[in-house]
């Protein structure tokens, strides 16, 4: 029976290294899993920081583009502010020519006027020269005239 217990012991030894190895065949495979667990894992906590910085950089970005356009706002409105400026100083100017041009159209009028005037001064002149030398001329046949009786 000495025997019979060697063989049970050893039936059971052998029975213990088959589950011996496949627990270890077993626990490769599981430690193989956890290896690709802890590989993705490492890949998704690299993929979630890379994320993380990439939208950190995104709202970097949004941040400074709204300043820039606050910028570029307040750029335009100081450029609206100036062309107003300039749009009332254009006005102004628009009206003292307007006021120049009546100025110089009335100082026209009154050079057309003058010289009108002069002109017809210059015919009533003629006209009276004329009519003083129908006179003279009549005068003078009128002495002749009597000279003549």
């Amino acid at each position: 029976s000495l025997r019979d217990a060697t063989y049970e012991i050893e039936q059971k030894l052998l029975l213990s290294k088959e589950e011996n190895s496949s627990l270890r065949r077993e626990l490769e495979k599981v430690t193989y899993e956890a290896a690709n667990v802890a590989k993705e894992r490492d890949v998704l906590i690299e993929s979630l920081q890379i994320s993380q910085e990439q939208k950190y950089q995104s709202n970097r970005e949004m941040v400074q583009l709204r300043d820039d356009d606050a910028a570029k706002v307040s750029e335009l409105e100081e450029q609206i502010a100036q062309l107003h400026q300039q749009v009332l100083l254009a006005d102004q100017e628009n009206k003292v020519l307007e006021g120049d041009i009546q100025i110089e159209l009335a100082e026209k009028k009154q050079q057309k006027i003058a010289n009108r005037l002069l002109v017809a001064e210059r015919e009533l002149k003629e006209r009276d020269l004329q009519d003083k030398i129908i006179q003279i001329d009549c005068e003078l046949q009128s002495m002749r005239a009597k000279e003549s009786r």
